[in-house]
């Protein structure tokens, strides 16, 4: 595993040469909230719903419908997955350096390098990425 270190400014991560979609979310934070519901709720419902009527109004292509909404939402929650982990080691908005000094954890150095100063008076919420110090104080 080879460490990339960026700039003060930026967080830092590790990653293998072998990452899926390395290059960082693959869905944006609106479709994947979108992907999220579609996946875990709709895809669910649906196939429970037309199974049940199926079997009570005699639909056609119970097991094909049912069986390809499996298949979507498997495919669909892979893709989440990959988002999902991919967005913990790069989403980050900015970070903030951490180190024990006795008994204290002392955070030193946050920087905001992708929020500038007029979306930052606007956001609700940021995500910060700690940087842990490898020595600690006594």
């Amino acid at each position: 595993m080879t460490e990339i270190e960026t700039p003060d400014e930026g967080p830092k991560h590790s990653r293998t040469a072998s990452t899926i979609f390395s290059n960082g979310p693959v869905l944006s934070p609106a479709l994947y909230e979108k992907f999220k519901w579609f996946t875990l709720i709709f895809l669910p419902a649906f196939s429970a719903l037309y199974y049940s009527l199926g079997a009570i109004w005699g639909f056609p292509y119970v097991e094909q419908v049912v069986g390809t909404a499996a298949m979507v939402s498997v495919f669909l929650g892979t893709l989440l997955g990959i988002s999902s982990r991919n967005f913990k080691t790069q989403g980050a908005d900015g970070s903030i350096n951490a180190s024990v000094v006795g008994d204290n954890v002392v955070l030193s150095r946050i920087a905001l390098p992708n929020i500038t100063p007029e979306e930052l008076a606007v956001k609700k919420s940021i995500t910060i990425q700690v940087n842990p110090s490898s020595t600690s104080s006594q």
